[in-house]
């Protein structure tokens, strides 16, 4: 199925889409299961969690238990990308948006100087905040995603951008 064929059929977006395709790779089995394709992209079941811990998805053991059995009710050991497409995908991504609303916030509390732009002393000052002490380094390379033009700031359009998607 074509990108553009999966955004009208699964009502995702391309960024989503295009996000799920890249980690179901990551995360495909290197054993192919009777019937099934590599383009199939299947995951085993035991990996299945730590794909979507990695795409920042935070599931309780119990959500994802249950996720597992909606998408593998035949016990088969493994989840297909459009088994999963079909099945609560969208819900899973819906849920877990962050509104502009809560982006702003976020800014917000980035940005204390209030001269809406997030430095690297303000991303490294609310980073230690919620208890992470880390190296100029690691905290420049967080930077550095975020910043669209590359003038070392995170200003509020770009960082609305990254965390839900919207342009401004």
């Amino acid at each position: 199925m074509e990108l553009d064929e999966m955004i009208s059929t699964f009502g995702m977006s391309e960024s989503d889409l295009t996000e799920l395709v890249e980690y179901f790779n990551v995360y495909r089995m290197d054993y192919m299961p009777h019937g099934v394709s590599k383009e199939d992209l299947p995951v085993s079941v035991d990996n299945f969690g730590a794909l979507l811990d990695e795409m920042g998805f935070s599931l309780t053991e119990a959500e994802l238990l249950s996720l597992i059995d909606q998408l593998d009710p035949n016990k088969l050991g493994y989840i297909i990308l459009s088994h999963f497409l079909m099945n609560g995908a969208k819900p899973l991504f819906d849920k877990c948006r962050i509104t502009e609303e809560t982006a702003k916030e976020v800014f917000n509390l980035m940005d204390q100087d209030r001269d809406k732009m997030v430095t690297l002393d303000d991303l490294k000052r609310t980073m230690k905040m919620f208890g992470e002490e880390l190296p100029n380094n690691y905290v420049r390379e967080m930077l550095k995603e975020v910043d669209i033009d590359g003038d070392d700031m995170i200003c509020y359009g770009e960082f609305l951008f990254f965390t839900t998607g919207i342009v401004e």
